[in-house]
């Protein structure tokens, strides 16, 4: 009476466990990688309101969401931040009293993280994702886009909107501004499909 060999039972056990390893390793693999991509990545500033130094002068709304539009499947990360700045005018303690001082005081900070004002009026990246861009002109007085240096022209790229425009004037005379700003940031896949139509 001969007793068969376990040996072959054995390998073949050994065999369908790694096949199930690597398939098992695969979906994690995809699945992982699916995550990374699509996970929302917003650009956060680190910038104080510009009347943050006095009571109740902070930014008083943060928002975070998720733009898509319906002709395209790119997705936008944008973070935004609101404020009431009131001016000089209004009280000797503010530090501003222009459209332009305001802009000074962010530009300054943007510069120290090398955003520039992106200065093609043939192109505007925050006309879809600015509310405010509906009623305020582009340039002093209204909004700006300010962009990184090696930016691609059309592209989608990391970009900040800015807008200042009066909330309370009286008679000539501006006793406040509202400041909004905004971060886009498309997603990876939208860089890289955006990339593929513009043919780079």
């Amino acid at each position: 009476m001969s007793i068969r060999s376990p040996k072959p039972i054995a390998f073949a056990n050994r065999k369908l466990t790694l096949v199930i390893s690597i398939v098992c390793a695969c979906v994690i693999l995809i699945v992982g990688g699916y995550a990374f991509l699509a996970a929302p990545r917003y650009v956060v500033l680190n910038i104080e309101a510009p009347d943050s130094y006095l009571p109740r002068g902070n930014w008083t709304l943060t928002t975070f969401s998720t733009h898509q539009f319906s002709d395209s499947s790119g997705r936008y990360f944008v973070w935004r931040q609101e404020a009431r700045v009131f001016t000089k005018t209004y009280n000797s303690r503010h530090l501003f009293d222009s459209w332009l001082s305001l802009k000074k005081y962010f530009d300054d900070r943007l510069a120290d993280s090398k955003w520039t004002l992106y200065p093609y009026d043939f192109y505007d990246p925050c006309i879809n994702f600015l509310p405010e861009a509906g009623f305020l002109p582009r340039g002093e007085g209204g909004y700006l886009v300010y962009r990184k240096p090696e930016t691609i022209d059309y592209a989608a790229e990391p970009t900040i909107c800015l807008a200042i425009w009066p909330s309370w004037e009286e008679e000539g005379t501006i006793y406040g501004y509202h400041v909004v700003i905004l971060t886009v940031n498309p997603s990876i896949m939208t860089v890289w499909n955006n990339r593929i139509d513009m043919g780079w």
